[in-house]
């Protein structure tokens, strides 16, 4: 049975807020309760300001409830914003940040008219082919994922949002499933064993490790993308970790790529850029 105490979104938001202290931070714990209010009552801030009451509160409790055990927001709701779309996400895929929406900008900004074929590499919930394609009309989009789960989630994602992008079953590092691509982007794994006792325990416990961790060599997705770029003459945007560019970028200078770095709005050095030299 439902409780007929009545309470203000502002009296909500306090609560939920004290709850969530010792998990998150007052800013994000502050973003995890706007995105539950619209969500579940299609309300927002300014509904706040005008005091209007919450018309189900036990639904926000039971969202509390799992938030306290760690799990995110973003699987809970099953669903995620990503570059303008509503991306489809469960503990198969991993969540879309915001510094990747960084990417697909960076790929829009420098091929705005691009038409040729474009792959994406562990495309989990296939949000950067996705945004991508939604933004580069024309071009022909492909993803790769080794995870059947994730494919059949970016499959719904693709349908849900009428984008024709191609998904495959493939394990990138041993096989290709295509002759070629003109753009090759990818957030690989790139996170070193060593750092999971630094990361927050709502990524070590919920979300799939497949897709965050490289157990031998931290660059083998790299050194792996860079070779098929020059083997099909493309051009590669990748993620990566601000902790392992010098070293990326000593194997790329040792190998004879061009390539460059890019920081992201907090200042990191989180994207890179490889291509070829043609002059090889």
């Amino acid at each position: 049975m439902k409780s007929a105490f009545f309470m203000n979104i502002s009296q909500l938001k306090k609560q939920f807020i004290s709850e969530l202290n010792s998990i998150y931070e007052l800013d994000e714990a502050t973003a995890i309760f706007y995105l539950a209010l619209h969500s579940i009552e299609a309300k927002t801030k300014t509904d706040e300001l005008f005091g209007k009451l919450i018309n189900d509160k036990d639904k926000f409790f039971d969202v509390l409830r799992e938030l306290k055990t760690g799990k995110p927001i973003q699987y809970i709701l099953g669903f995620s914003h990503f570059a303008g779309l509503k991306i489809k996400v469960d503990k198969n895929v991993l969540i879309p940040r915001p510094e990747t929406e960084e990417l697909v900008v960076w790929i829009i900004e420098e091929n705005p008219s691009f038409n040729g074929t474009l792959l994406d590499i562990g495309t989990g919930s296939g949000c950067i082919a996705l945004a991508l394609k939604n933004k580069l009309k024309n071009a022909q989009v492909r993803a790769l994922d080794i995870s059947k789960k994730a494919i059949e989630i970016a499959q719904e994602n693709a349908l849900a949002l009428g984008l024709n992008v191609e998904f495959l079953k493939c394990n990138f590092l041993e096989e290709t499933p295509i002759n070629r691509a003109d753009i090759l982007v990818s957030n690989p794994p790139y996170i070193g064993t060593a750092e999971k006792e630094a990361m927050h325990k709502n990524v070590l416990e919920f979300e799939p490790h497949l897709a965050l961790f490289v157990e031998d060599d931290i660059l083998i997705f790299y050194k792996r993308l860079a070779l098929l770029s020059k083997k099909w003459n493309s051009i590669v945007y990748a993620e990566t970790s601000e902790f392992y560019c010098d070293r990326l970028a000593n194997w790329l200078m040792e190998k004879n790529f061009i390539f460059e770095f890019r920081k992201d709005l907090q200042g990191k050095s989180r994207f890179v850029k490889i291509r070829p030299n043609t002059r090889d």
